[in-house]
């Protein structure tokens, strides 16, 4: 089974770091080989013929290969990098380039109004109308949660062609927060996920039963520095998954009373939700 050209260049990258041009690592294979031989369970113990014999060899090679990898810290870390919903930045910091300020009279950005048709609604009936709209043109039903959140209200919703998805954005009652339901649709190699740095710790959760990853955290800009900084501790919580051809994440930014019960689990409970 052939790998994706993103997944073969990860699983390069992150060789070329944690084994360095110094290190020879096959003295250390053929000391597993020979234990190997030595122990109450050896290859020889195995009869096979013909096109059997041919196929034990690479099976044993790729045997071999999965025990160093669960069996050195190197091969623990890979492990835990290789991410199927976050892409992997550099490193826990980045430079960030300086931004002029605008003038006191400058007109300041406004904020996206959600889809047209729907101007004078508020509330559910503007929820519907924009869902109605999104649908209309990505071509593909949304899904949303069966009943409304506890703390969020509507706010509006977007539509984007690479990819090719849908956002639902929601206002945390008296401000302070926010989250974004983003659904859409095409391989997940042409999504240009924001970076997180390996030092992030990615959870392995489920939605369903299907395989979801969660992150909590963000790059943060200091006062006074020039450098972006991984923040673990920052309010910002990513849960992502895919169902059958969708791909999903749901966002949180911030971390306010009204919205406290969504932790961990609580996303999780509200992508279980979704209708």
């Amino acid at each position: 089974m052939d790998h994706p050209p993103r997944l073969r260049q990860q699983l390069r990258q992150l060789a070329e770091e944690m084994v360095p041009d110094e290190v020879d690592l096959w003295p250390r294979l053929q000391a597993r080989l020979r234990a190997t031989r030595q122990g109450t369970v050896s290859m020889n113990t195995f009869k096979f013929s013909g096109r059997r014999r041919w196929l034990a060899l690479p099976l044993a090679a790729v045997t071999l290969g999965l025990a160093v990898v669960v069996a050195t810290p190197q091969g623990r870390i890979l492990a835990q990098r290789i991410w199927q919903f976050f892409t992997p930045a550099a490193g826990p910091t980045f430079p960030v380039p300086v931004v002029q300020l605008p003038e006191a009279e400058a007109p300041t950005a406004v904020p996206p109004a959600g889809l047209a048709g729907c101007e004078g609604l508020a509330g559910a009936a503007a929820l519907a109308c924009q869902t109605a709209r999104a649908e209309a043109a990505l071509g593909f039903d949304l899904v949303l949660p069966a009943q409304d959140v506890p703390g969020l209200e509507f706010v509006y919703a977007q539509v984007s062609d690479e990819p090719l998805a849908a956002t639902v954005v929601y206002n945390a009652v008296g401000g302070g927060a926010g989250l974004a339901l983003t659904q859409g649709r095409g391989p997940l190699d042409q999504i240009v996920w924001e970076a997180i740095p390996p030092e992030a710790l990615v959870e392995q959760v489920q939605v369903h039963g299907l395989p979801a990853e969660y992150v909590r955290g963000t790059f943060v800009v200091y006062a006074g520095a020039r450098e972006a900084t991984w923040n673990a501790e920052a309010p910002v919580q990513r849960l992502r998954w895919r169902a059958g051809d969708t791909w999903f994440e749901l966002r949180l930014d911030g971390g306010v009373e009204a919205v406290a019960q969504l932790d961990r689990a609580g996303l999780i409970a509200l992508a279980e939700s979704l209708r």
